[in-house]
């Protein structure tokens, strides 16, 4: 067999620091694009956020078969039914929704007896269960700081306010406990990011929802969004492969299942060969943002050989036994050596949320506290 073309460029890298910057960079890509070219996905939820750019800044696309499930998803649910209950605090109907989310120890009756009383009286149901005698003091104290939170991120960009609810309110703890998809959680802060509040982004995503139900308003235009899937059989003269992350692309690991991890290799195969004279593959500095697919194409260089320094002498303590770490449970009271006392309100592996008496709350390694002796029991 003999090649009828000649041998092309090499696969381009594009170092971006994260995914947002991803999405910025192919909007240009777009605004300039004279040539076929298609920008290839594992998921439809990864073109989400790039659609919401180039509809904002009036950028011509095509797009095959975007679905609109994201917008029905569990997860993009209560974090959008989190934002109308901070508009309405009041809202019994809300709040049975969401109570059991929070992890804030709230039982289903004392929720349901709350929210009947909030209906007809000017406290919140928050406010009402932060002074109810049959709440535990730490649960009296997690709902005080949720309504605290509730308040401040109607005030926030979309995405702060995002980011506040997965990992400053619970919900993010949550997911994890269940095995839930945190992926959603960040295509919708990307979606924030455009928004000047939490209610902007509740309308745009009513918006977005139509675009993506009506489809591509310029079908012959030759800037073409899909995802790998839908591309197969067919070729574009340049691809942009975007989302090539651990969790993404691939899906899987070969240690939790062989045969799924070698069936995404070859999709990544397939992305790889829907070009027929350029391929780009945008890879990221930030960190958790790596593939092994990506590392093979392109393989960090080895340092070059040099003086080597001389290690510092620094002390290290000894990690913690099982034993110290074990005294860490929900509900007890910890002293940090940087935010001082506070209360532990919930726990998933290492990482254990604090809720400290200065008004912060923060998400930490419990091995990494113990090993540098920042942390203890009060």
């Amino acid at each position: 067999m003999k090649a009828v073309r000649e041998d092309g460029p090499a696969v381009r890298e594009i170092p971006v620091l994260d995914r947002r910057a991803q999405y910025r960079y192919l909007c240009q890509v777009a605004r300039d694009c004279t040539v076929p070219t298609a920008v290839l996905y594992r998921d439809n939820d990864s073109a989400l956020p790039l659609i919401d750019l180039l509809e904002r800044q009036g950028i011509p696309y095509a797009s095959r078969q975007v679905d609109s499930t994201f917008f029905s998803n569990r997860v993009v649910r209560d974090l959008t039914d989190l934002i109308r209950f901070a508009q309405d605090p009041w809202d019994g109907e809300l709040f049975l929704r969401l109570y059991y989310k929070l992890g804030a120890g709230i039982s289903k009756s004392l929720a349901q007896q709350a929210a009947a009383q909030a209906a007809g009286r000017g406290e919140t149901i928050l406010q009402l269960l932060a002074k109810s005698g049959a709440a535990s003091p730490w649960t009296r104290k997690q709902c005080k700081a949720l309504q605290t939170h509730l308040d401040n991120l109607l005030e926030e960009r979309g995405d702060r306010a995002v980011y506040r609810m997965v990992h400053f309110m619970g919900y993010g703890a949550y997911l994890e406990e269940r095995g839930g998809d945190l992926r959603k959680a960040e295509i919708l802060e990307a979606l924030g990011s455009e928004t000047e509040t939490p209610a902007d982004l509740l309308e745009r995503l009513d918006q977005l929802r139509g675009v993506v139900q009506a489809g591509s308003s310029a079908p012959d235009c030759p800037f073409v969004l899909s995802t790998i899937h839908s591309s197969k059989g067919l070729e574009y003269q340049r691809v942009f492969l975007m989302d090539a992350v651990r969790g993404l692309l691939p899906k899987t690991q070969p240690e939790e299942d062989a045969d799924l991890y070698q069936e995404e290799r070859r999709l990544f195969y397939v992305a790889m060969t829907r070009a027929q004279d350029e391929l780009a593959l945008f890879t990221f500095r930030k960190v958790g943002l790596t593939s092994p697919f990506s590392r093979e194409i392109f393989p960090q260089k080895a340092p070059a050989d040099g003086p080597k320094k001389k290690p510092l002498n620094i002390p290290v303590r000894p990690a913690p036994g099982q034993g110290e770490a074990d005294l860490f449970t929900p509900g007890t009271r910890v002293r940090h050596t940087v935010f001082g006392p506070g209360l532990l309100s919930s726990r998933t592996g290492d990482i254990v949320s604090i809720t400290f008496d200065q008004g912060t709350d923060k998400r930490l390694s419990l091995s990494a506290a113990l090993g540098a002796g920042s942390m203890k029991t009060e």
